[in-house]
This record gives C-alpha cells, sequence and structure tokens, in this order.
C-alpha cells in the first residue's frame, strides 16, 4: 500500500491532504502572510517528493476532489457527535465547514475539530492557519542541519547548565541499559522522573516514586516495583534515558495538578539583527493523568493573553470537552487567571534564545516549580494545534512570518 501511494500523481495527495497549490484555494494567489507561508511550505514538500512536474501536479489536485470526500465523512462520523453535544453545532453546518475546509482552505478535517475552527469567522480566520503537517516543513527550512543541537534533551541541557539558565538537572544517563555517568546512588534515593533523550510530544517518560523503606521505586505507568537499576535496565536497550528529579508544581499551580507537573510552552523568534519576540504562549496541564500533563488527545492548553498575562478558557483536541471556564475536575478557575511570575518568564525566554542563535524558532517548555522557574527543554519542531489553538491568534496573523521571511532573506531566498 505505501509503495502504491508513492506512484507518481498519487504521492501528491491523500485521503486528507492534497500536496499541490491548487487554483481553488484560497492561499494559492493570496498575498497575506498565511497565503504566503502555506505556498513556501507546499513548494519544500513537492522538492521534498521530488514531485515538481506540473503535469503531475494537475491531476493530482483534480483526484484529491475526489476522494479527499470520504475523508469528510469519516471525520464527522469520528468527531461529529463530540462537537455537536459540546457546542450544539449542527451536522450539516460541520459538513459545509469541512467541505470548505477540504476544497477551498486546503486543510485536512482533524485541524477543524482540534482547533475548533467552528468558533472562528471562516473567511477572516481561517486563511491564516497553517496546517501543522505544512508547519514542520517550515520550521525544519528555517533552522540549521543539526536539529539535535536543541531536540537532544541531553544536549539541550548540558548547553543550559554552561550558559547559566536553570534547566531541571540530570541526575543519571543510562544508554543501552546500563548507568553511565557515575552518579552517586543516594543522589537517586527520591521520585525521579525519566524520559528519552530523543523523543516528541513525551512519548515514552515514565514517573519512579522512591519508597525509603524499601529502597526501591516504583514505576506510576506499569506499577512496577525495584530497584532503580533493574527497572531502567531490563526495558530500554537500543535508547538514551536521562534521569531528573520528580519536580512539585508551585503552590499557585495545584488547582491545575497536584502531582503532574504543569508547564508553559512559550514560542519565540529571533530576528536576524537578534532581536527576540514572544509569538504565543500556553499553559499545558492534564485532565487526570497524575503523571504527566501530556495526555493524548486530551492535555487542556490554555493560552496565555501575551498582553496582559492572563489565561484564555481551556481547549483540547478532543472536541467533546469544549472550552473550559474551570478545570472539570478541580474546579480550578481557568480563564483569566494571572499568570505568576509571567513578566519574569517572558525574560528568561528572550534571554535564552541568544544561546541558540542558530534556531530562528524555539518552543521553549518552562514549569513553575516549588523550587522556582525551571527550564524543561527546547525545541524547533513545536507542534503546530497548540500553537493555533483559538485562544491563540493563527501564525499566519503572528510576526511569525515577518521573521521567518527575515532569516530567509539573510540566506538569499524568500517567501514568494
Amino acid at each position: 500500500m505505501t509503495r502504491f501511494w508513492n506512484l507518481p500523481v498519487l504521492r501528491l495527495i491523500s485521503t486528507d491532504r492534497c500536496r499541490v497549490a491548487a487554483p481553488w484555494f484560497t492561499w494559492t494567489r493570496g498575498r497575506d502572510d498565511g497565503s504566503r507561508l502555506r505556498r513556501r511550505a507546499n513548494a519544500l514538500e513537492r522538492k521534498k517528493l521530488g514531485a515538481t512536474n506540473p503535469l503531475e501536479q494537475i491531476p493530482a489536485a483534480c483526484l484529491y476532489l475526489a476522494i479527499s470526500l470520504p475523508r469528510i465523512f469519516w471525520a464527522l462520523q469520528r468527531w461529529g457527535r463530540s462537537l455537536r453535544a459540546a457546542d450544539r453545532v449542527p451536522y450539516h453546518r460541520q459538513f459545509v465547514d469541512l467541505c470548505f475546509c477540504a476544497w477551498r482552505a486546503g486543510l485536512r478535517p482533524q485541524v477543524y475539530y482540534f482547533l475548533g475552527l467552528h468558533r472562528r469567522p471562516r473567511t477572516a480566520s481561517w486563511v491564516h492557519v497553517i496546517d501543522p503537517s505544512e508547519l514542520h516543513h517550515l520550521q525544519r527550512d528555517a533552522s540549521p542541519a543539526d536539529l539535535n543541537a536543541l531536540e537532544d534533551k541531553l544536549r539541550f541541557t548540558e548547553r543550559a547548565t554552561q550558559c547559566g539558565i536553570r534547566a531541571v538537572p540530570i541526575l543519571a544517563v543510562w544508554n543501552n541499559g546500563r548507568e553511565i555517568t557515575g552518579v552517586d546512588p543516594s543522589a537517586l534515593n527520591r521520585d525521579l522522573f525519566a524520559k528519552r533523550s530523543l523523543t516528541y510530544s513525551s512519548a515514552g517518560i515514565f514517573g519512579l516514586r522512591y519508597n525509603s523503606a524499601t529502597g526501591k521505586h516504583r514505576d506510576e505507568a506499569s506499577a512496577k516495583s525495584g530497584f532503580l537499576s533493574d527497572l531502567l535496565s531490563s526495558d530500554y536497550q537500543g535508547t538514551t534515558l536521562i534521569v531528573q528529579p520528580w519536580l512539585k508544581n508551585h503552590p499557585d499551580l495545584n488547582g491545575f495538578s497536584v502531582s503532574a507537573l504543569c508547564n508553559y510552552r512559550i514560542v519565540s523568534g529571533r530576528h536576524p539583527d537578534g532581536r527576540v519576540e514572544i509569538l504565543l504562549a500556553a499553559l499545558r496541564f492534564p485532565l487526570e493523568s497524575r503523571l504527566t500533563c501530556a495526555e493524548p488527545d486530551t492535555t487542556l492548553c490554555a493560552a496565555v493573553n501575551l498582553i496582559t498575562g492572563r489565561l484564555h478558557a481551556a481547549e483540547s483536541k478532543h472536541p467533546g470537552l469544549g472550552r473550559l471556564a474551570r478545570h472539570p475536575v478541580t474546579g480550578q478557575a481557568i480563564e483569566d487567571f494571572p499568570v505568576p511570575r509571567w513578566t519574569e518568564m517572558v525574560a528568561e525566554v528572550t534571554a535564552a534564545h541568544a544561546h541558540w542563535a542558530e534556531f530562528p524558532f524555539i518552543g521553549w517548555d518552562v514549569s513553575d516549580t516549588a523550587d522556582g522557574l525551571y527550564f524543561l527543554e527546547g525545541s524547533c519542531l513545536w507542534g503546530g494545534f497548540l500553537a493555533q489553538m483559538s485562544g491563540s491568534r493563527p501564525l499566519g496573523l503572528t510576526p511569525f512570518a515577518a521573521i521567518y521571511q527575515a532569516n530567509l532573506a539573510r540566506r538569499g531566498a524568500s517567501i514568494t
């Protein structure tokens, strides 16, 4: 089946995406920043596929009109009922919106549901949304070849420490099931958090609760107990694990989660002259998890108003949750919640970007803990869904385009 979709013409389409700037898409000839960005992303993807021949693109665009319809019905069946129950959006309106997404905006059906586009004016706002699958092409295009200088959590923490940035300390490193750092064992006699050095979206993380009476740790995910060396060596061959202290939220955030560490995703953009702007920010916190704020499809995100430093109502990829003014489990007020230490966070993120000047855009994960502010990690491949949930502006309406263009111009390229 993979070989089938790699055939000429077919490789430019899928059931939910068209990799061609079809003439009926609103962004194909638009002169706004969002349209320019999407044309650039489209050209980058086609170049990567080696599909730049117009004779291949024209039939692909036409074929997409037909094969996208089953995907629209599939999306309506999967998420339509939840959206109808949560926000009372009737099926017929969802169907019309999904057709506009597919055939005019060139957006996948899940973008409509995950970003809550039904809450936004269709023509005034949707054209500025960047599909997250396209955003990754722009992010890689703007970033240096060595993404792991930022994406590798071990290298990130080492550079942060050298630069005086307060990152969560690494207590031990395990490679291929063996501890390689020679750490004092007593330093590990506490609650710990372990994750792969290279991972995305908190995949593969696990928490380890320490029992001082037995000297053993308990894996909160698997409920397996044992000595740390046994837990980390048995199931993690072929990977590098970093072990860090399990930090606690600042008391100001306990209403969002007592056990799982919340974090702020703050995206900064750096102009070629060194000036840094904050493009967007959001608080991420769990619905129910006691381990991580990154729950599959249900992570709650509340955008931060960059001017007032207050939260918008929370949202999730799951359309059935709707917009939440209060946490549905704890009752914590979310909408209009004043972010503690917001000014300090902005200052620290702005200063930190200077130490990764080779990256024009960085998504920082910062936690406000009982021990102060800590950087968890940074990424040049920050997610496009969280970035554009309705509390935030679509990326086409942020300084992202201007900063991207300025950095391209330094390389002698431009957005057309």
